[in-house]
């Protein structure tokens, strides 16, 4: 799950803010720009910035790797005019705007972040971010939190089986003598539509009375 820092100089609408990134399976740290704020920041690991208030210097709120490039592509800047000081770089969204618009940035952030690092998963036109970022030629794929949990745990170890038991117990975090059938329905859903998306659907195998593994071949 990718983690976003949110700071705002308005409480009430950091909140609003927070609540809907929250239900956009986003994992949210908020807080008003000072000192607390650069605290929690430099315990986290976190994809992603969204100010509202840019500080004099950025650099302590960015991943470790990117303050030290100096490369502000994680930070999401929410514009006005004449505070975009020492944001090169950064996405500037301009004033008014919706929160739809700024949940699809903060993907396109993650996304454009995990490439520049490294540690993005390519095949073909899917790709799967660290952490967990999901995208289809680099547009955010649209799937539910255990959809998008199920395809990166499938695709750590591609063409590697992984057991129905395991993947219950990673994702749903339950014993595993529950109703294992939750992660067919699942696996299911997910199949569909990748098939709709990349128009296969041989992507997600499975082995019966086993598990399920993602096939892929360079």
């Amino acid at each position: 799950m990718a983690i976003v820092l949110l700071i705002d100089d308005d409480p009430g609408i950091m909140d609003i803010r927070e609540i809907f990134l929250l239900h956009k399976d986003y994992s949210v740290q908020a807080g008003t720009y000072g000192e607390e704020t650069q605290t929690i920041s430099k315990n986290i690991t976190k994809e992603c910035v969204v100010l509202d208030v840019p500080p004099l210097d950025i650099s302590c709120l960015l991943p470790k790797e990117q303050s030290e490039e100096k490369n502000n592509s994680s930070v999401i800047l929410l514009s006005r005019l004449g505070n975009e000081e020492n944001c090169s770089g950064s996405l500037k969204i301009p004033h008014p705007f919706s929160a739809q618009e700024l949940a699809g940035r903060i993907q396109e952030r993650i996304y454009a972040v995990g490439r520049h690092r490294n540690d993005a998963k390519v095949f073909g036109d899917l790709t799967v971010n660290k952490d967990g970022g999901i995208f289809i030629k680099g547009r955010p794929f649209d799937l539910t939190a255990k959809e998008s949990a199920l395809l990166t745990c499938l695709t750590d170890t591609p063409n590697c089986l992984i057991t129905t038991e395991a993947l219950f117990k990673r994702i749903w975090k339950l014993p595993s003598n529950s109703d294992l059938r939750v992660v067919s329905v699942h696996i299911a859903h997910l199949r569909k539509k990748l098939t709709n998306a990349l128009g296969r659907n041989d992507l997600i195998e499975t082995v019966w009375g086993r598990g399920y593994r993602f096939k892929w071949v360079d």
